[in-house]
């Protein structure tokens, strides 16, 4: 079943073109439950589901129609259109899953007059849709006799008074509609139309006007969209030159950072080359002293004690803890106080034993037997000596404090 349908909505805030046509944002639907009387004054309630009213050749069906003042009394087509025609609808459709917008321009100086003096503040769209008669309920609850489908947009309509007190408004609104047929008239508009080319003014059908002015607003569209891209050129060639510029500083950055980094290592450099030429490198001297500290550390050690690997300060502590124990510690002293103290033993060592020459071959005899051998009675003896003397010092020490 097919019926024909008008929905309320208003006129606000327009503006004005160049050739003093006037343009504005309309909503013409809803979504939703719709209360329509019928030509006997019956009431009858459908449902408008959004997949209906979102549907793309639904909304599409509404670009490109004819305003009117008024209601036609049937529906327009390429025979009648020029009789009520005062207008025309963008391509511009906007359907925010509850709502449809569309943009609209009236060409009609007595349209836009009625228009600017609040005579007409209010559109209706008049659509065709298929009805389908089953009655249910809305998902949000609400009764209906019938389900509109395939909605199909004729025209919209400038009015003087809204269908049920104005309640889809123009961009702004915030109410629900309430869509109910109407009862008032059309009025015809003039046959003719003006437009202003290059300063003068050409009196010509509405539908050239409209043409033109498509065409003008096309021309505008694609000039804007090359201004556009012309901008956003500039744009990139900007972004890339300050790029550039932020790379050169870095450079510049990187460069200064580098030469004083070789002034330091150049001046470090100058710096060794002096001590080097200043300090006495000595081989032979060195190797006197190691083979002077291995000869006073030998006494005091064990016969398989590894030289080899070990600093001077490892060999001085071996020697340390060799006479005073492990319970020496040496861990956090420094190097002169390890010194001072090797130093202490091998000359307190000496002071108490007339027959170091003695020691040192016995001790020799001593180290050669240790290595897993058992001594004798002798070298025993001789080792229980050479340990009395290793601990004379304490003795010494011990009278002198008191």
């Amino acid at each position: 079943m097919q019926g024909l349908r008008y929905d309320a909505g208003a006129v606000s805030g327009p503006e004005k073109t160049e050739e003093g046509y006037l343009r504005c944002w309309a909503t013409i639907a809803r979504t939703g439950i719709q209360r329509y009387k019928r030509a006997d004054g019956s009431e009858v309630v459908e449902y408008r589901p959004e997949d209906e009213v979102g549907n793309v050749d639904s909304l599409s069906s509404f670009a490109g129609k004819a305003v009117t003042l008024e209601h036609p009394p049937e529906l327009l087509d390429a025979t009648n259109t020029a009789k009520y025609q005062v207008g025309f609808t963008d391509n511009e459709i906007v359907f925010d899953g509850k709502y449809v917008r569309v943009r609209m321009t009236i060409t009609d100086a007595d349209a836009i007059a009625s228009v600017e003096s609040e005579m007409t503040s209010e559109v209706s769209a008049g659509y065709q849709v298929d009805l389908d008669m089953t009655p249910g309920m809305s998902p949000e609850g609400h009764r209906y006799d019938a389900v509109q489908r395939c909605i199909r947009g004729n025209h919209v309509a400038l009015t003087r008074k809204g269908r049920a007190g104005s309640s889809v408004r123009v961009h702004l609104d915030t109410n629900d509609a309430v869509a109910l047929a109407t009862d008032l008239q059309p009025i015809a508009k003039k046959p003719m139309a003006k437009i202003n080319i290059a300063g003068a003014e050409y009196e010509v059908s509405e539908a050239v006007a409209v043409a033109l002015t498509s065409a003008q607003r096309e021309d505008a569209a694609q000039q804007q969209q090359k201004l556009d891209s012309v901008e956003q050129q500039n744009q990139a060639l900007i972004t890339e030159r300050d790029q550039l510029q932020g790379q050169l500083e870095a450079l510049a950055g990187t460069s200064d950072e580098l030469k004083s980094r070789i002034d330091a290592l150049t001046a470090e450099l100058e710096e060794a080359k002096t001590q080097r030429t200043d300090s006495a490198f000595d081989v032979d001297a060195l190797v006197g002293a190691r083979l002077e500290l291995i000869q006073k550390s030998q006494p005091h050690l064990d016969a398989d004690f590894e030289f080899t690997g070990k600093s001077d300060r490892e060999v001085r502590e071996a020697v340390i803890k060799a006479v005073h124990g492990d319970s020496v510690e040496l861990a956090e002293r420094s190097d002169a106080y390890v010194e001072a103290r090797f130093d202490a033993v091998v000359d307190l060592a000496s002071s108490l034993d007339s027959t170091q020459e003695l020691r040192q071959q016995l001790s020799a005899t001593l180290r050669s037997d240790s290595k897993g051998k058992t001594m004798s009675k002798v070298d025993a003896a001789r080792k229980q000596y050479l340990d009395g003397l290793g601990q004379a010092w304490k003795k010494t020490t011990k009278q002198g404090a008191n």
